[in-house]
């Protein structure tokens, strides 16, 4: 007599965008579709150089909300990615001036 066990598992619960940006995980490829999730206004780290580029993410974020093109919003998703990145301490995107001032 031979008895089989249904296991049930639980899929992890899926990542917001904040996890992802906080992690330094938005691949923008994968995850472009929580752009539309919306990020909190203040930014979550301390910094002035970490507030203006929140600051830009919300901007890529907004302008991915607002278009419909899907080759716009690959493109938005990408450039998210790359402020993401600046956020983590990498270098400002070179196709953007960092922002002066505060």
């Amino acid at each position: 007599m031979s008895s089989t066990r249904r296991v049930e598992t639980m899929a992890r619960p899926r990542k917001t965008l904040l996890e992802r940006v906080l992690e330094r995980s938005f691949r923008p490829k994968r995850y472009h579709e929580l752009l539309a999730e919306r990020l909190p206004a203040k930014c979550p780290l301390e910094g002035r150089r970490e507030a203006k580029v929140w600051r830009s993410l919300r901007d890529v974020q907004a302008y991915y909300r607002k278009t419909k093109d899907d080759e716009a919003r690959l493109f938005a998703a990408e450039s998210f990615s790359e402020f993401v990145r600046t956020l983590h301490g990498g270098p400002w995107p070179s196709w953007s001036r960092e922002p002066r001032g505060g």
